[in-house]
């Protein structure tokens, strides 16, 4: 079950409450099965920085997706009776606690893009015109009349959002699409991505800083910003964002993250299984805004459902002041 926990400082104030934890997922910083055994050990120059270089690491990458949780559960409790120092690292993409997606289902991502702009699926066009429909919306109300737009995807992974978009756009627009995701999976992605030569969609690793587009669309994303996309920008999400407005971009479409109306913006930890911790920024609605506001952006479109996964905090469930949020702003000229 997904839930969210706790309420900290910043991430190094997680990775101090992971000590206390018998098992933990600590982040390293590469994507997908680099190893042919199925447990590998490794001691990386991020964790050692981090205060946790007096631990052995015991790392799996990969293959618990394809093995099942209870095998994977048996198999380091195995691994941990047998030398009880180790904390247990899941496979990892990012710099923090967390866990990752899978080549594998990076590969059925793969997939999907081809059913959509090979095979013309219309189950999953609809699908994924679903899930990308913000953006949709927003290049059809906003970038109709143009000849090109230029959009840049925070956090698209294996760029689906943009294969929904192409399959249902008018082909007379040009799109421009870039994806900031991690490093390995950029790689992944561009050459997965070669068999589609009319469509220009690159694969970068950070926010870039000397481009401009007409849309940035960020589905689920900022609540990682500061952890993610590039350089470590700990604990100051303005900062981040900040370079997402340096873009210039006429709208931006920020969408699938969670808000707050009664507390402050503040870090919690996305847990799954318990044990697997994610730094999370839970933003207040009226804190967020306002940074948007002052920058030049208004909020022209707005929702708000009620969450669906319990927030606790000292042991006490804050679900209720939880809310999904997505947002359209638009860049107010001068």
């Amino acid at each position: 079950m997904l839930g969210f926990c706790g309420k900290y400082k910043d991430p190094t104030d997680i990775h101090k409450s992971a000590l206390k934890i018998d098992k933990i997922c600590i982040h390293m910083k590469d994507l997908i099965p680099m190893y042919t055994s199925e447990f590998s050990f490794r001691v990386d120059d991020y964790i050692k920085d981090k205060g946790f270089s007096h631990y052995n690491f015991l790392m799996q990458e990969g293959p618990e997706y394809d093995i099942g949780l209870e095998t994977l559960r048996a198999n380091l409790e195995k691994f941990i009776k047998e030398s009880p120092e180790i904390a247990f690292l899941s496979p990892t993409s990012h710099f923090n606690l967390g866990y990752n997606r899978s080549i594998k289902e990076l590969e059925k991502d793969y997939e999907k893009v081809a059913d959509i702009l090979k095979k013309g699926d219309e189950r999953q066009i609809v699908a994924q015109a679903e899930r990308a429909k913000d953006l949709i919306v927003a290049f059809y109300t906003f970038n109709k009349d143009k000849e090109n737009v230029r959009v840049l995807d925070l956090g698209g992974s294996s760029g689906l959002h943009y294969a929904a978009l192409a399959a249902v756009t008018n082909s007379n627009i040009n799109v421009s699409y870039t994806v900031v995701e991690r490093p390995q999976e950029c790689i992944l992605s561009t050459e997965a991505w070669k068999g589609y030569e009319k469509h220009n969609i690159n694969f970068i690793k950070e926010i870039p800083a000397d481009q401009e587009f007409d849309i940035v669309y960020a589905r689920a994303s900022i609540p990682y910003i500061e952890t993610e996309f590039g350089e470590n920008i700990v604990n100051d999400w303005e900062a981040k964002l900040d370079r997402l407005l340096n873009l210039n971009a006429e709208h931006l479409v920020i969408t699938e993250f969670h808000t707050s109306v009664k507390e402050e913006t503040h870090l919690t930890t996305q847990r799954w299984q318990v044990n697997f911790m994610t730094p999370y920024r839970v933003y207040n609605r009226e804190e967020l805004e306002t940074f948007f506001s002052k920058r030049g952006y208004e909020a022209i479109y707005t929702s708000h459902k009620k969450a669906e996964h319990p927030f606790q905090i000292k042991g006490s469930d804050r679900a209720d002041d939880r809310f999904m949020s997505d947002y359209i702003f638009k860049k107010q000229r001068k």
